[in-house]
């Protein structure tokens, strides 16, 4: 019965390591479409990292 325990404990952490590197490479993607999209408007230069981006709007 322990066993059976373990196994589905370890299951479920499997399977919450997979969605959450699925949600973070997605989150990746979106920012990099999101980044080029600005950058093609001429809403930010290119090649700025993040910290950059963020230091953008709090100039305004």
């Amino acid at each position: 019965m322990q066993i059976m325990l373990m196994v589905a404990i370890g299951l479920l952490l499997a399977i919450i390591y997979y969605q959450q590197k699925s949600i973070d490479k997605f989150e990746d993607e979106y920012f990099e479409a999101l980044k080029k999209t600005c950058e093609i408007l001429g809403l930010i230069e290119k090649n700025l990292t993040v910290e950059e981006i963020l230091q953008l709007e709090e100039r305004g």
